[in-house]
């Protein structure tokens, strides 16, 4: 999950894939993830973007917040959403790439 909400910001982005890309290099130097982990990967960056969504959502409940402080962001969220669903197989593709070029080379 760490990685999952590392990358949820750089969903938002205008090049999202690329940074994907050179972060999980160094996120690989020292993490490794299973197949089954990479193939959710693109379910857990959403899974981070929701909880966001409840996180302000409670804030305005409990009156800590007010609302716009998730209407504002609703868009972002929603756009996020959208580019991952679109590029899951890119996502996945690109981490499971990275991540084998990097054990190779380190065997």
């Amino acid at each position: 999950m760490e990685l999952a909400v590392a990358l949820s910001k750089y969903v938002g982005e205008e090049e999202p894939l690329p940074l994907i890309t050179e972060f999980v290099s160094g996120y690989a130097k020292k993490g490794q993830l299973s197949s089954t982990e990479i193939d959710i990967l693109p379910d857990l960056i959403n899974l981070r973007i929701f909880s966001n969504v409840i996180y302000f959502t409670g804030r305005a409940l409990a009156g800590e917040d007010g609302i716009g402080s998730l209407t504002s962001r609703a868009g972002s969220y929603a756009k996020r959403v959208a580019w991952v669903n679109a590029n899951r197989e890119a996502i996945v593709d690109a981490v499971k790439q990275r991540m084998l070029q990097l054990t190779s080379t380190a065997a």
